[in-house]
C-alpha cells in the first residue's frame, strides 16, 4: 500500500496507509532483527534460538527453512547449491577461538583464560572447550565416545584438506584416545592423536589428507573403551583454536606466497553432514587392544542423517520402507538431472508428462493420482526413496495431482484471476505487475499452484477487488 501510494491518490487508500503506519514500522524492525540473526549471529546461537522457540528438531526445522527459502530466491542463487546456501545462512560467522561458533557441541564448559604447560602455543585470546565426565557421550558394543564436529564441507573438486587443534589432557585422564581427524570423501592419513604418554600439556594435533569430490567433515574426538557411560571418565579434555583449510590440488603448484593470498580467500565455515562416512582408520598412539570392539558399522550409522519427512517417520513405526514408496511400474527417462536452470527444469517436466501418459491409467488421468510423484520425483532425481521433489510447474502438479478434472478448475481460477485484474487495471495495475512477477516464480519453481504463499494472497486480491467494486455500485 505505501508503494502504491505513490501512484495512486485516492483518499481510502491515503487513509489506509496512514492507520498501517505502525505495521510497516513493525515489518521494518522484524525483517531486521531477521538480517541480524541471519547474518551476525553464530550458530549456536541461532540453534539454542530455536530450541527456545519450541522446535524439536532443530537441524531438521533448519533445513526446511533453507529449502524454502532458496526455492524462493533460486534465480538469484543459481551458481549456489541448496548445501551452499544452507551453509550461509546457518553456519557462517566461524571462528576458531570461540566454541560457540562452531558446527555441533557436546556438553561441555568454556575455559577462558587457558592454563597449563605449554600454553604459549595457542593462539591468545582463544578459548577452551572443555569436556569430562558430564559429556553426553554415544555408545556401542562398551565404548563410550564424544564427537564434536568443527565444521561439514562440499569439495567441488580434487583438493588437500589441512586440519589441526590445540589440545590439553589431564593428567589423570583414564580415557584411551584423543584426536582431530576429518570423515568422509578423504583418504590418507585422516587423523592425528594427543600422545597419553605426556599428558599435562598442550600439544598440537594436525594432519593433512587428500579429499575427492563430496562432502568432509572435521571432528574432536576422544573415547574411553569398554564403558557404556562416562560415569566412570576421570579427568578431562580440552580443545582449543580449530582451524582446517580444503586447498584444491590446482592451486598447489602455486608459489608459497600465491598459496597464502589463495589460502586467505577461503570461506573457512563451508560444512555439511555427508550422507555416509565411509572411513574410519585408528593410527598413532592408539591402545588398539582398548578399543577392538568398536564397531565400524555403528560408528558410520550415527553420522547418517535422519529422515526429514516426520509423516513418513510416523509411518515407519506401522508400516515397512517397502510399502511406503510405491515403485513406478512403468520405464520412465526423462534424461539426466542437471544443475543447468533451464535443463532441470525441462528434466522435470518431461518426467511429469511421462508419468502422467505412462504410469497413470484412466482413472488417474481424470482424477488424479495423489501424492505418489512426490516420492517418485525423489527417488529418480534425489536418488532417495525417503525424500520428495516436485515438477516445479503448476500445470503438472496439479495434472499429476488431481487429474484432467483438477488441471481444469485451477484453468478457470486462472481465467478469472486474469479476468478480474484486467478489468480494474486502471486503478490497480500496480498489484497486478506484483502479480504477474510473483507467477512468474511460481511457474518455473513454485512447489504448488499456491507457493510461495505470497501467491495465493494474489489470486485472491482480485476477487475482493471485484466483491468491494460490486458493494459500492450497489449502494
Amino acid at each position: 500500500v505505501k508503494v502504491y501510494l505513490f501512484f495512486n491518490k485516492t483518499i481510502k487508500l491515503k487513509k489506509l496507509g496512514r492507520n498501517s503506519n505502525i505495521y510497516f514500522v513493525a515489518l521494518f524492525i522484524f525483517l531486521g532483527v531477521i538480517y541480524l540473526f541471519v547474518f551476525h549471529t553464530n550458530f549456536n546461537f541461532k540453534y539454542r534460538t530455536l530450541e527456545f522457540l519450541g522446535t524439536k528438531d532443530t537441524k531438521t526445522v533448519m533445513e526446511k527453512i533453507s529449502s524454502k527459502i532458496y526455492r524462493n530466491i533460486y534465480f538469484l542463487q543459481k551458481n549456489n547449491s541448496l548445501t551452499d546456501f544452507n551453509e550461509d545462512i546457518w553456519y557462517r560467522n566461524f571462528d576458531p577461538k570461540d566454541p560457540y561458533s562452531w558446527r555441533d557441541l557436546r556438553i561441555h564448559k568454556i575455559m577462558f583464560p587457558l592454563t597449563g604447560k605449554n600454553v604459549d602455543i595457542v593462539p591468545f585470546d582463544s578459548k577452551g572447550y572443555l569436556m569430562d565426565s558430564t559429556c553426553n557421550a554415544f555408545v556401542n558394543y562398551g565404548e563410550a565416545y564424544s564427537i564434536t564436529t568443527v565444521g561439514i564441507s562440499y569439495v567441488k573438486e580434487k583438493s588437500k584438506l589441512n586440519a589441526s587443534v590445540f589440545c590439553f589432557v589431564s593428567n589423570d585422564f583414564n580415557g584411551n584416545w584423543v584426536s582431530i581427524q576429518a570423515n568422509g570423501k578423504v583418504y590418507g592419513k585422516i587423523n592425528d592423536s594427543y600422545d597419553l604418554n605426556s599428558k599435562g600439556t598442550w600439544q598440537k594435533l594436525s594432519f593433512s589428507t587428500n579429499c575427492d569430490i563430496g562432502e568432509i567433515s572435521v571432528n574432536l574426538y576422544f573415547l574411553k573403551a569398554l564403558v557404556k557411560d562416562f560415569s566412570t571418565l576421570k579427568g578431562y579434555v580440552i580443545f582449543a583454536y580449530p582451524v582446517y583449510q580444503i586447498i584444491p590440488k590446482d592451486s598447489l603448484t602455486l608459489l608459497p606466497s600465491q598459496q597464502l593470498e589463495y589460502l586467505n580467500s577461503i570461506d573457512n565455515n563451508r560444512i555439511t553432514n555427508s550422507d555416509i562416512y565411509k572411513k574410519f582408520v585408528f593410527t598413532d598412539n592408539l591402545n588398539k587392544s582398548s578399543i577392538l570392539n568398536l564397531s565400524f558399522i555403528k560408528f558410520v550409522n550415527l553420522f547418517i542423517p535422519n529422515d526429514p519427512d516426520i509423516l513418513r517417520n510416523w509411518i515407519a513405526k506401522y508400516v515397512s520402507e517397502d510399502t511406503t514408496y510405491h515403485p513406478l511400474k512403468s520405464n520412465i527417462k526423462a534424461g539426466f538431472y542437471t544443475e543447468s536452470f533451464g535443463e532441470d527444469r525441462i528434466s522435470r517436466w518431461k518426467f511429469a508428462w511421462q508419468i502422467f501418459t505412462k504410469e497413470y491409467n484412466w482413472k488417474q488421468k481424470i482424477f488424479g493420482g495423489g501424492f505418489n510423484f512426490l516420492n517418485w520425483y525423489g527417488y529418480y532425481f534425489l536418488k532417495d526413496k525417503t525424500k520428495s521433489d516436485y515438477p516445479h510447474n503448476p500445470f503438472l502438479y496439479i495434472l499429476l495431482y488431481s487429474g484432467i478434472i483438477g488441471l481444469l478448475l485451477y484453468l478457470f481460477l486462472l481465467y478469472k484471476v486474469f479476468y478480474y485484474y484486467i478489468k480494474y487495471i486502471k486503478e490497480y495495475y500496480l498489484f497486478f505487475i506484483f502479480f504477474l512477477i510473483t507467477y512468474f516464480f511460481t511457474f518455473f519453481s513454485g512447489g504448488n499452484p499456491f507457493d510461495p504463499p505470497i501467491m495465493g494472497f494474489f489470486m485472491i486480491l482480485p476477487f475482493f477487488v471485484h466483491y468491494i467494486h460490486k458493494k459500492e455500485k450497489f449502494h
